[in-house]
Order: C-alpha cells, then structure tokens, then sequence
C-alpha cells in the first residue's frame, strides 16, 4: 500500500484526482498539502495547511511514494504576470522539492499543451521552463502530462473555455488526437496509472495520448469483468 502527496486539491483535476485515489486500494493514504482545510472527509484523508509561499520551512514528518500536482491559475484570477509565475512555477516547484525530500519517487505534473521554454508567448513559456527545471529534480520516474482543453464543471465560470468547448464540440471528428478535449477526470485516472508505472526516466503525454491509454484502461477492465 502506498501514500499519495497532492497539491492543487481544489482545482478541475485536482478534485477528480483525489477522489479516484481516495477509491483506489493502491493507497492507504492519502495526503493533500492545502491553503486551507477542504470539506472532505474520508478514513484515508489527511489534510496539512501549509504557507505556499514557504515551503521549503515546512517540516513532515510522513513517509510519502508518490507526489501529483495539479496546481495552476490563471493570468485573469493571478491579477499579474509575476503573481501567475509564482503559482504556476515556484510553487510546483517547491512543492516538487518537498515531495522528494520526504520520499516520493515518482512525481505527475498537469502542465499544458504548448508548453515550451522559448515560446513567445507568456502562458506556454512559463509551463515549459517549469517542466524542464523539474526535469533537474532527481526523482526515479517523472511524467508530466499535456492535456488540450480539459472538460468538466469548475466551481468558477470561465466564459472563454465555455465558448471554446462548445466550438470544439462541433469540429471534433476532424480534430488531430494530440489537440481532442479531454475529461478532467480521464487525467485524473492518467495520473495514477502513469505513476505505478516501475520505468525509470521523464515521460511527456499529450492529449492524444491520454485519451489512448485510458481507452486501454477501460477495455482491460471490461475484459477482466
């Protein structure tokens, strides 16, 4: 049985993604590193409020083997591109740092598709030279996954992801696998089955990839049922 470290509990993914690891008999505990207690409940639960802005003086005492982190904003809801960076950055990756102090192995990231160090823009920029210094992170496996549009009920409304859904609901027969919406809760399951996966090394996954392995998933399930 294993533990599970979360950040970014509260968010699309991040709820998904505790749920399924609060069901999951891989993980005996769960722990998530929070702002502020979560209304949830459950024997596996356990909740640590800690200062986002300092974790590296946070002291655990738990034993934890893997680490998720689905922490992210936005430009809107940051209020400033420095604000954005701290979030998107210094805190996944101080987060990163914590979880492999106190013995995580394996390390997920929901970074976003674009993401690259050298792009032009802002938004692409950052989640790219995010993941390329968790890269310098020596944990035995890394996966990081690039989901397109991620689909599912947010407790804020987001007009422009609204719109863009719908439009992408219409075109998608004719749109590339890589750029599909897909489900928050299909990157939620991604997440846990990638980090049980024993090969050592970083791995990217696109959208199109997510979507292939969780059909994978569910037709292994099916057979076995």
């Amino acid at each position: 049985m294993k533990t599970a470290f979360v950040a970014g509990a509260s968010g699309l993914t991040g709820s998904h993604l505790v749920n399924r690891l609060l069901e999951s008999p891989e993980y005996d505990r769960v722990i998530l590193l929070v702002r502020s207690s979560l209304r949830l409940s459950h024997p596996k639960l356990v909740q640590v409020e800690a200062d986002f802005d300092h974790l590296s003086d946070l002291d655990l005492t738990v034993t934890v083997d893997h680490a998720f982190c689905a922490l992210g904003t936005t430009l809107a809801k940051a209020g400033s591109k420095e604000a954005f960076r701290r979030v998107d950055q210094h805190y996944v990756l101080d987060f990163a740092e914590l979880a492999l102090k106190i013995g995580a192995t394996a390390f997920c990231l929901v970074s976003s598709m674009g993401a690259d160090p050298k792009s032009k823009f802002f938004y692409p920029q950052v989640k790219g030279e995010t993941e390329e210094a968790l890269k310098k992170i020596p944990f035995h496996r890394i996966t990081i996954l690039r989901p397109s549009l991620l689909l599912g009920e947010r407790r804020e409304k987001r007009l422009a992801e609204r719109i863009f859904a719908w439009i992408m609901s219409r075109i998608h027969p004719i749109i590339p696998l890589k750029y599909k919406a897909i489900k928050a809760d299909s990157v939620a399951e991604a997440m846990i089955h990638y980090a049980a996966v024993p090969e050592a090394g970083t791995f990217t996954y696109n959208s199109g990839e997510l979507l292939s392995v969780i059909k994978r998933i569910h037709a292994a399930q099916s057979h076995v049922s």
